[in-house]
């Protein structure tokens, strides 16, 4: 191996947590598409997926009650993840607006309008 192809420690640091990102990415997506699913559509159609930070999954919610419905249920949640192979230890939720309008959006779903 020549010294061209080799690259700094902070290079490869950079190109790990890339990749890291990406699988964090890829991930999300999944759950995304099953989101409904794991959740219920009452839930769902109120909470999106928005980051995964860690081994904690983050969910945006459009309302104090959605954000309680999921925390009482994120532990059936949390559960059925890992029965897929995901290794998440916890939901935080994130009240924020708008969040049914991009849920809909995300799924193709018409349900609501």
């Amino acid at each position: 191996m020549d010294d061209a192809s080799l690259h700094p420690f902070t290079n490869s640091i950079a190109i790990v947590k890339k990749m890291i990102d990406k699988n964090d990415s890829l991930l999300l997506d999944e759950i995304i598409q099953s989101w409904n699913e794991l959740v219920g559509v009452l839930i769902g159609a109120h909470s999106r997926p928005t980051l995964v930070k860690d081994s904690i999954l983050v969910v945006a919610v459009d309302s104090p009650p959605t954000k309680t419905s999921l925390t009482l249920a994120s532990r059936k949640i949390i559960a059925e993840l890992t029965s897929r192979g995901y290794g998440f230890t916890g939901i935080e939720t994130q009240l924020r607006s708008r969040v049914k309008a991009q849920t809909l959006n995300l799924e193709g779903d018409n349900v609501g309008k």
